[in-house]
């Protein structure tokens, strides 16, 4: 019982001092307030002045977006050679026509309850500021708005979520809860068979606005991963596959628990050293496969994670035989 005393007691000192703790490298900043940023996206701060998105789509050349319970309607009007906002037209839920200020140190902004929005025009890209990082834009061509996606792609369409009402889930673990809600509908799809390694990038829904607006304030960035190893296995090679692996996993778990736990430590046949050395494989695949549900890494689709894993069942193996032979057990060979 010394190994599971021993490191539940440091887990529980980890966990005090990292609630109760001080820091100085935070400038005093509590351990607390350190552990929250880890949970949450601390990359971007919501400003007040800002016009929330609820849901930004478009719909036959017009741009709707909602926010709580006003909406913003933008459209073009006319399309005679140079585009200005006059051509333009700015319209609330409600069909009203919304009016625009210009003053010189914050250009154009709409009035009323959308004084947040600013926007402005140049060589028919119409730029919308809601008060995130970063602005929107929109190519004005043939009477019609197409968003410009981050690789500068004309779109006519913004993809929406799958996956409604798990919005509040988004900002977990800097952002990764917004990756994670978008992409299971991705690995429900893939039951037999997946994407292909290397495909996320172009599975996962990258234009959908509104999400990644107020994860990180802007839409300009491609999600390249998962940041779950498990969730990228079931896009990129299926469930079935993740079910492998997940089950040889929990093989190698519920092992190391009977070998180590429960007859190592009261065996003398084991010799320590076996018992030491394989404690140190198995809390290692452990951690990694821990750390694994919050993150990608190269050794998970390198061979290093899998010959560790292998040389763990083998000191698992080796524990089994000791213990066989100590009781007078048959033992069983390759």
């Amino acid at each position: 019982m010394k190994y599971w005393s021993i490191l539940i007691c440091l887990a529980v000192f980890a966990f005090i001092s990292l609630v109760t703790g001080k820091t100085q490298i935070m400038e005093g900043e509590s351990m607390a307030a350190r552990v929250e940023g880890s949970v949450v996206n601390p990359q971007y701060n919501k400003g007040k002045n800002r016009f929330r998105v609820d849901r930004i789509s478009l719909e036959s050349g017009a741009l709707l977006i909602d926010s709580g319970d006003n909406r913003l309607k933008v459209k073009m009007i006319s399309d005679d050679g140079d585009i200005t906002l006059n051509d333009i037209s700015f319209t609330d839920g409600e069909g009203k026509q919304i009016s625009a200020e210009t003053n010189l140190l914050e250009g154009t902004h709409l009035t009323g309850k959308y004084e947040a929005v600013r926007v402005n025009i140049m060589d028919r890209i119409l730029s919308i500021d809601l008060g995130y990082k970063d602005p929107l834009e929109f190519a004005c061509y043939d009477g019609k708005l197409r968003y410009v996606s981050f690789n500068g792609d004309f779109l006519d369409a913004i993809p929406q979520p799958e996956m409604t009402s798990l919005e509040f889930l988004y900002p977990l673990f800097t952002g990764r809860g917004y990756i994670w809600v978008s992409s299971i509908p991705l690995a429900e799809k893939c039951i037999l068979l997946g994407k292909g390694i290397g495909s996320f990038p172009f599975s996962f829904p990258q234009s959908e606005v509104a999400g990644m607006l107020n994860v990180h304030g802007s839409a300009d960035y491609c999600i390249e991963i998962a940041h779950s190893w498990y969730l990228q296995t079931a896009v990129s090679s299926g469930a079935i596959s993740l079910l492998c692996m997940l089950g040889l996993f929990f093989i190698h778990f519920a092992g190391g628990v009977k070998a180590y736990w429960k007859k190592a430590e009261k065996d003398e046949a084991v010799p320590g050293k076996v018992k030491d050395i394989g404690m140190g494989f198995f809390f290692g695949i452990l951690a990694f496969q821990i750390a694994g549900i919050v993150n990608n890494s190269t050794v998970a689709t390198g061979p290093e994670f899998w010959l560790l894993l292998g040389t763990s069942m083998g000191f698992l193996y080796h524990v089994r035989n000791c213990s066989n032979r100590s009781n007078g057990l048959k033992v069983k060979k390759f």
